[in-house]
């Protein structure tokens, strides 16, 4: 008894793997493919001489292959593409007519309700109490078939729309990198046996351009002084490989500086970055324009005026020690200031205004 005890036992320890061998191995997750359609199985970046990473251009490639359950990298092998086969594992045809009646069971539900609900709230009006509302079945929840194929995702079938557009984003890409002269040119490997392909992208760089100068023309010549002052620490640098993003981010960090230097209204708008590519050789300047801040007169819209940056100043300095945030019109009592800083109060401090003001 014992022994048949055991051989049951390691019975139901295989029966997992049995139920995975089963599920792998009956799941053809190209069978729905209708003729002439091919399933994207991987896509490939070839002669990427740039200096920068390939993983940096991937996220351009509009299509992407349907994701494996098991993928092991360093070998390059991927098993079973387990969302495509939650996907495929429902018939739309029978997801469809169980949609519809379900449907037709949830109306005639709801109109039994309905008509239940009216009778008793006329019971409930001739009693002096208020109507209660129906509550209905909701035909907007998904059924079952369609929750599960919410979870998966539909096959990659080869899309040569996306083909054209990924090349053209990774074009786009390479030209803000400083690659100005850079084709991508693709072409596809098709599997019949298996109706796969794999889709290569080939990268004729050319030379990154490099920044020769940088300079700058500030309008405001009392910004300018800050401006110049905070030079050093430009993240656009002379001999620098050109890069749009460092441009914005250069842009973005003079914003910060100026706004903590007291030029509170001073936004990216005001900032141009003008880049001459006229040089020979694989060169360009970099020109950094800040220009006055603009604006139109309430009595005249069709107007814009510049005048210099407004630096501001620190005037009065508040502390509220009781604030409510449900009040929008406070009062306060009681008035205190210590070192030009004002106390605003209702309620006895529980602390030494020193101790505030240190902090400040």
């Amino acid at each position: 008894m014992k022994n048949g005890y055991k051989i049951l036992k390691n019975y139901w320890a295989l029966l997992p793997i049995a139920l995975l061998c089963i599920l792998l191995t009956g799941c053809n997750t190209r069978k729905k493919l209708k003729e002439g359609e091919y399933l994207l199985d991987e896509n490939y970046i070839l002669c990427n001489t740039t200096q920068i990473p390939e993983e940096e251009i991937l996220p351009f490639i509009r299509q992407q292959p349907n994701r494996y359950l098991i993928t092991f990298s360093a070998l390059k092998l991927e098993f079973f593409p387990y969302h495509l086969w939650l996907y495929n594992s429902i018939d739309p045809e029978k997801m469809v007519k169980h949609k519809e009646e379900r449907d037709k069971k949830y109306d005639e539900i709801n109109a039994k309700r309905k008509a239940k609900n009216d009778i008793e709230n006329k019971k409930r009006l001739a009693k002096g109490k208020k109507p209660k509302p129906v509550k209905l079945k909701d035909k907007n929840e998904p059924t079952w078939r369609e929750s599960w194929i919410q979870s998966g995702e539909p096959p990659a079938v080869l899309d040569s729309a996306l083909i054209k557009a990924s090349r053209e984003q990774m074009q786009r890409f390479l030209f803000s990198k400083s690659y100005f002269q850079a084709r991508v040119t693709d072409s596809v490997k098709v599997h019949h046996d298996h109706k796969t392909v794999d889709v290569f992208y080939k990268i004729k760089a050319g030379a990154a351009t490099h920044i020769r100068n940088v300079a700058y023309i500030v309008e405001d010549k009392q910004l300018e002084y800050f401006v110049l002052q905070d030079s050093l620490n430009c993240l656009v640098k002379k001999g620098m490989r050109y890069d749009a993003d460092v441009l914005t981010r250069e842009r973005d960090r003079i914003v910060r500086y100026q706004r903590d230097n007291g030029y509170y209204r001073f936004g990216p708008e005001s900032i141009f970055m003008l880049v001459d590519t006229n040089i020979e050789g694989a060169l360009l300047d970099v020109e950094i324009n800040i220009k006055k801040y603009a604006y139109r007169p309430d009595d005249n819209q069709d107007t814009l005026i510049f005048v210099n940056h407004t630096r501001y100043y620190i005037n009065n300095i508040y502390v509220i020690t009781d604030h409510d945030i449900f009040n929008r019109y406070p009062t306060y009592n009681d008035t205190a200031v210590y070192n030009d800083v004002t106390f605003l109060y209702n309620k006895k401090l529980n602390f030494r205004r020193r101790d505030i003001v240190n902090k400040i």
